[in-house]
């Protein structure tokens, strides 16, 4: 079984007040969309500036009406033609405005899953890791081209198709996380065997910061069923203090 935790914070003291960040996770009910796969999106968007506000939610819509749009597709073959559209749009904005700027402050992963064989993109500085035999392995050296030198005409170029084997745990974070913890530090906490005892380690560090950072971030473990109970599976959990709209918009 596929054991899933969340973690997103939103200081209302943030080092960085103009930073957003979320986390989407689409499990579809619809037979034709389940087929496909469970549909991931992890973000961080910094930006003074409101006009270019809009840009995350056009590249989640995309995303994710494009991957879903033809159930007879192989899963590999929608998540490669969601990049692809997406990737378009993009380089048309850039095309349009020559903003740099907002796409060095945009860092994204997206994320399928069918099953245990998973499918990921990235753009931008976010962490991934892959626990495998409580040794981490940092997946962003395994891409190539590296994903942080952000090419707005290819947006998602960085890639991994791998399969999460039994006692696999994947992490994947905002770059914000570097802010409170370094790398040999992180390994140390990944090395933990549950993914909630993860979150709760990450959590005590940034409350334990005189600013929090802004912060989202997502575990992925493949454990017996048996370990689990209903109200284990999909946690998720938004540390204090947040500002009300946040909860509901």
């Amino acid at each position: 079984m596929i054991f899933q935790e969340e973690i997103l914070v939103r200081p209302a003291q943030a080092t960085s007040p103009n930073t957003t960040v979320d986390i989407l996770n689409y499990q579809p009910k619809i037979l034709t969309e389940k087929i496909l796969g469970d549909f991931y999106l992890l973000f961080q968007y910094s930006s003074s500036k409101e006009n270019f506000s809009s840009l995350p939610n056009l590249i989640n819509s995309v995303l994710k009406r494009t991957f879903y749009k033809d159930f007879q597709k192989e899963t590999a073959v929608a998540f490669r033609d969601a990049l692809d559209e997406t990737n378009r749009l993009i380089a048309g904005f850039f095309t349009q405005t020559g903003q740099m700027e907002m796409f060095k402050n945009l860092s994204y992963t997206f994320l399928i899953r069918k099953k245990s064989r998973l499918f990921l993109a990235q753009s931008g500085p976010n962490l991934a890791h892959l626990v495998r035999q409580n040794k981490p392995q940092d997946l962003v050296d395994k891409m190539a081209p590296a994903p942080h030198k952000i090419d707005p005409e290819n947006f998602f170029a960085s890639t991994l198709d791998f399969k999460l084997s039994f006692g696999d745990r994947l992490f994947l974070a905002t770059p914000a996380l570097g802010k409170i913890i370094n790398p040999r530090g992180l390994a140390q906490i990944l090395n933990e065997n549950k993914p909630e005892n993860i979150s709760a380690r990450i959590n005590d560090l940034n409350r334990q910061q005189k600013k929090p950072v802004s912060l989202a971030a997502l575990i992925l473990a493949h454990r017996q069923k048996k370990n689990v109970t209903p109200t284990d599976a999909g946690k998720r959990y938004i540390t204090p203090p947040i500002d009300l709209w946040q909860i509901l918009r």
